[in-house]
């Protein structure tokens, strides 16, 4: 209902920056969960030529003229997040890399992309992406966790241990952190730190940290 809310000027008005209204209802179905119907008005946003104010314009129901591909390094990164949120990982791949293409220089575009291959089990791809995140942006726990899963994936579990460490310092309050780095302490035969960690991610939320805390208690 809220994203139907955002129609009406679509059709309806004269000179109207039509590219505006169906990335603010992309946003809104997003909020109502409609990752599908966010996608299709992500991808009507470049059909009707992004940010180039020469193309917004609807005048008589009608574009103004043709339009081009956009070069809007972040519609590319919105359009891939809700490619990730429906299991896409390929698809999110393609578009962070269409966003890293035009601005090489954004950690958060070389960090989703890192994520979306741990989830094609890419552990390698994971590393090289946080790395380069990282390098960009140094204060971002979560190119550090990624990081550290993919080395864990890759029977790293030292740097592992290293990579939740940074994430922890840097962002104290996550509970997957605590969570996998006791998991890797366990690997590594520390029962205390696991335990110490475990109980720390349990304190912060995690059910799972909690059920092995009580197991072992």
């Amino acid at each position: 209902l809220i994203g139907a809310g955002y129609v009406r000027p679509i059709y309806l008005e004269p000179m109207y920056e039509i590219f505006a209204v169906y990335r603010e209802r992309a946003k809104a179905k997003r909020e109502v969960g409609d990752i599908q119907g966010e996608s299709e008005d992500l991808d009507k946003v470049k059909e009707l030529g992004g940010e180039d104010d020469s193309n917004l314009l609807v005048e008589n129901s009608d574009l103004k003229e043709e339009v081009d591909d956009i070069n809007d390094a972040d519609y590319y990164k919105k359009r891939g997040n809700s490619k990730f949120d429906l299991n896409d990982f390929q698809g999110a791949i393609d578009d962070y890399t269409k966003a890293i293409n035009i601005d090489p220089n954004n950690a958060v575009y070389y960090s989703n992309r890192g994520i979306s291959r741990y989830e094609l089990d890419d552990d390698q791809g994971t590393i090289e992406d946080c790395t380069k995140a990282i390098k960009i942006n140094p204060n971002e726990a979560v190119s550090y966790y990624y990081r550290g899963l993919a080395k864990y994936g890759l029977d790293d579990i030292e740097g592992a241990i290293d990579d939740y460490t940074k994430a922890i310092d840097i962002d104290p309050n996550d509970s997957d952190f605590y969570y996998h780095r006791a998991v890797a302490y366990r690997d590594f035969n520390k029962e205390k730190d696991s335990q110490e960690d475990f109980k720390k991610s349990e304190e912060l939320g995690d059910a799972f940290a909690g059920d092995y805390v009580e197991e072992n208690e």
